[in-house]
């Protein structure tokens, strides 16, 4: 599937999380994510407590789709390393990220590169499936310098050359979220991009999507998933009185 396919703007696409823990949970949350109309909805499958039975991942995928229909879904099992809820050995994900791809159908699949050493069966099975990968970085304790992120962007690239790429790092002065929106800028009109610096400081970067050429970013209606995310209203009216 052509990146572009999925969306219909080319930068600003708003994706709000689904973090439910419960078949319950989730079917509760789920009505009130698609009542404030998302770009995309992410199914954060690590919250799920039954992530790894895919049966009934399967069952709860054709509950959302009733009401979410043939809109854009990510699919994230986010590990404890890069700031989710699954404690799982990289073995384990990997092997349960190839159960998604070839039991289910998926629009888009959440791949953490640092997670993934060998990724030769997982990319020989979506070369037969209709499913984006998003490659993503998460790092919640220190800040790549600006060559190192760039090095990092390419190199996920080359990797995977049709994908979304994501690096979200948490920044402790302004000056590292000046970097990220660098970053953003001078590689975002390259290739599909989702730069996020986190936290209080790096709010900025879910807002300046148009300058930053950020392909998605993420905002909360339920419960957030990660720090500095904005309540989807909110994040809304920023972007639309500060992307011009």
């Amino acid at each position: 599937m052509k990146v572009t396919n999925l969306f219909v703007k080319t930068d600003g696409n708003i994706c709000v999380p689904l973090v439910g823990r419960t078949r319950d949970d989730i079917l509760q949350q789920l009505p009130q994510i698609v009542d404030v109309r998302p770009d995309l909805i992410e199914w954060r499958l690590d919250y799920y407590e039954n992530y790894q039975v895919i049966k009934e991942v399967a069952e709860l995928l054709s509950d959302i789709r009733l009401q979410w229909g043939n809109r854009p879904l990510l699919f994230t099992l986010r590990t404890k390393n890069e700031g989710g809820q699954a404690e799982i050995s990289p073995e384990d994900y990997l092997s349960i990220l190839i159960q998604y791809v070839t039991q289910l159908d998926l629009d888009l699949l959440d791949i953490e590169m640092m997670s993934v050493t060998d990724a030769s069966e997982l990319k020989a099975v979506l070369k037969n499936k209709n499913t984006t990968p998003v490659i993503s970085y998460h790092n919640f304790y220190e800040i790549l310098t600006e060559g190192s992120t760039i090095n990092l962007l390419k190199q996920m690239k080359t990797d995977y050359p049709d994908a979304i790429y994501k690096c979200a790092q948490m920044p402790k002065t302004f000056e590292e979220v000046l970097m990220i929106m660098a970053v953003g800028k001078k590689i975002g009109s390259k290739q599909p991009l989702i730069m996020v610096a986190m936290g209080e400081l790096g709010k900025i970067t879910r807002v300046l999507t148009k300058s930053m050429h950020n392909l998605v970013t993420f905002a909360s209606v339920t419960q957030s998933s990660a720090p500095g995310q904005l309540e989807i209203h909110i994040l809304r009216d920023l972007m639309a009185q500060l992307n011009h």
